[in-house]
C-alpha cells in the first residue's frame, strides 16, 4: 500500500539544528521505508521539503499549496524546488467555486512538460461543493444526501478534461483502491453514476481496481489511448439499469475519439454479475471512423446478460478469456451500441465460451470480416453460434466470415446457425458434435380417469 505523509514543521523547529527539526528526524525514517513501498512527503513548508531533499534524496516529494495560491508562482516553485507533485489546493483553479477547465489544462500541459505530477486537495464545507461548468457534482458512497441526489455523478469524481489544443490529459496512474457504490440511491436511474469515468486519458494506467454495486457502469472511461486496464475487479454494477438502458456495464469503455488508431488493451480484468455487460467497446459517433488497436485479454466474464461486446471496433482482438454463465449471448457483435454499427476485421481466438444461458456466441448486421478461432464454445442453452440480422445497422451480407478450429459442442440447439446472409464465408476444421440436446423432462400425472405421459 502506498503512502503519503503530510509534514508539518513545529514552531520550535526554528531554534533546532536542522538534523533535529521535524523534517530531519523524518528524513532517516523514510529513506529507509521507500525502499519497501510507495511513498511520498508533502508538505506547505519548502525548507522543510529542502532539507528531505538533501538528506533523503530517493523519497518523492509534494509541494502543498493553500487557498487562492497563485497557480504561475506554485508551478513554478514546484519545478525549481525540485519537488515532483504540485499538491495545490482546488481554490486556485475555481472562482465561486466553479474550476475552470482551461486553467487546469493549461496547467497540466505545462507541468507535465516539466516532468512534474500534479495532486488537488479540496476540503468540502457542507453545501459548497467545487465542481466545473457543466460536470456533475460528485457524489460519494454512503454520503449525507446521496439518496435522490438530483444531478448524480461517478462515486470516484467525474474528471471530463477533454483535448484543447492537442494538449490531452496524460500519465495518469490509478492503482489500488476500491470503489463502493452501494451507498448511493438515485429516484431514477442515471448513466452517469458511475464508479469511475474519465475521457481522453493519454499514457493511462489503471491497476488492481475494486468497483462495486454502483448504479450504472463500474469502470466508464472513454477515448483511452496508450493506456492499459489491468486486474479491474467489475461487479454488480448498474444495479440500477433495467437491462435496456445505456451504461450499466461491468467495463464499458467509449472509443473513436482519437481517431483511426486507438491504443487500449484490457486484461486479466474481471467482470461479474452486472447488469448489462461484462466488457464492451462502444463507437460514440456515427459520423467516427471504427478505431483498430483494441485487446481483450486473459479476461474472465461471467453472469452479465452479455459478456463481451463488440460495438464499432475495427480489430478487436480478443484472446485467453473465460466467458460463462451470461444470460443473453457471451460474445455479442452487434449494431446495438450508441453509434448503431457493429464491430468488424476482429478476432476471438483461444477462448472458453460455456455455459451461457441463451447463445455461446451472436453476430449481428457486421459488414464483416471477423475470425473465431481455436476456442471452446459448449453447453451453451440455445446456439452455440448465431449469426442473425438486426433492424440497425449494417443490412447487408457479412463478408469473409471465418470459423476455424473451434470445438462446438453439447449447445442445447444448433451447433452453428445462421439467419443473415453470408458472403465469402469459410466454416472449416470445427469439431461440431453433440448438439440439439434440449428436451422436456418426462411428464406423468394421475386423477381419475387421467391419462398417464412417460416416455417410450
Amino acid at each position: 500500500m502506498g503512502l503519503n505523509l503530510d509534514l508539518k514543521s513545529s514552531m520550535e523547529d526554528c531554534l533546532r539544528a536542522p538534523g533535529r527539526t521535524t523534517a530531519g528526524l523524518l528524513a532517516p525514517v523514510v529513506a529507509e521505508e521507500v525502499t519497501r513501498r510507495p511513498l511520498m512527503v508533502s508538505s506547505f513548508d519548502p525548507a522543510a521539503l529542502q532539507l528531505l531533499r538533501a538528506a533523503a534524496p530517493r523519497v518523492p516529494l509534494g509541494l502543498l499549496t493553500w487557498h487562492g495560491f497563485p497557480v504561475d508562482m506554485a508551478a513554478a516553485a514546484c519545478a525549481h524546488m525540485d519537488v515532483e507533485v504540485l499538491a495545490l489546493h482546488v481554490g486556485s483553479l475555481a472562482a465561486g467555486g466553479q474550476i475552470d477547465p482551461g486553467v487546469l489544462a493549461r496547467l497540466l500541459s505545462r507541468l507535465h512538460r516539466c516532468g512534474r505530477q500534479l495532486l488537488v486537495w479540496c476540503p468540502q464545507t457542507a453545501g459548497s461543493p467545487w465542481s466545473a461548468p457543466g460536470w456533475p457534482r460528485p457524489a460519494r458512497a454512503g454520503q449525507p444526501g446521496c439518496t435522490g441526489h438530483p444531478d448524480p455523478a461517478d462515486v470516484v469524481h467525474r474528471w471530463a478534461a477533454r483535448r484543447r489544443a492537442g494538449e490531452p490529459p496524460g500519465r495518469l496512474h490509478l492503482a489500488g483502491f476500491e470503489v463502493d457504490g452501494s451507498g448511493m440511491q438515485l429516484d431514477q436511474y442515471d448513466p452517469l453514476a458511475k464508479g469511475l469515468g474519465l475521457q481522453y486519458v493519454l499514457r493511462g494506467r489503471f491497476r488492481d481496481i475494486w468497483l462495486h454495486d454502483t448504479p450504472a457502469t463500474g469502470f466508464g472511461c472513454d477515448f483511452l489511448q496508450d493506456t492499459v486496464v489491468d486486474a479491474v475487479l467489475a461487479e454488480r454494477c448498474g444495479r440500477q439499469d433495467d437491462g435496456e438502458q445505456p451504461g450499466g456495464a461491468g467495463i464499458g469503455i467509449g472509443i473513436g475519439g482519437w481517431g483511426t488508431t486507438e491504443l487500449l488493451t484490457v486484461t486479466a480484468c474481471t467482470a461479474r454479475g452486472n447488469g448489462t455487460n461484462g466488457i464492451f467497446v462502444e463507437l460514440e459517433q456515427q459520423m467516427w471512423p471504427p478505431p483498430r488497436g483494441i485487446r481483450i485479454t486473459a479476461c474472465h466474464v461471467e453472469d452479465n446478460r452479455f459478456g463481451i461486446s463488440g460495438w464499432g471496433a475495427d480489430g478487436l482482438v480478443v484472446t485467453g478469456r473465460t466467458v460463462i454463465g451470461n444470460h443473453e449471448a457471451g460474445f455479442d457483435i452487434s449494431a446495438q451500441g450508441t453509434a448503431g454499427m457493429a464491430g468488424r476485421g476482429g478476432m476471438v481466438v483461444n477462448c472458453i465460451i460455456d455455459g451461457n444461458r441463451r447463445d455461446g456466441i451472436g453476430i449481428g448486421n457486421t459488414p464483416g470480416p471477423y475470425t473465431i478461432s481455436g476456442s471452446r464454445i459448449s453447453a451453451n442453452g440455445r446456439y452455440g453460434y448465431w449469426q442473425h440480422p438486426l433492424s440497425e445497422g449494417h443490412q447487408g451480407p457479412a463478408v469473409d466470415l471465418v470459423l476455424d478450429g473451434n470445438s462446438i459442442r453439447d449447445n442445447g440447439l444448433d451447433g452453428i446457425r445462421v439467419d443473415a446472409g453470408l458472403d465469402h464465408c469459410a466454416f472449416t476444421r470445427n469439431r461440431i458434435r453433440n448438439n440439439g440436446r434440449r428436451a422436456a423432462p418426462a411428464t406423468s400425472w394421475a386423477g381419475p380417469a387421467s391419462p398417464t405421459a412417460s416416455p417410450r
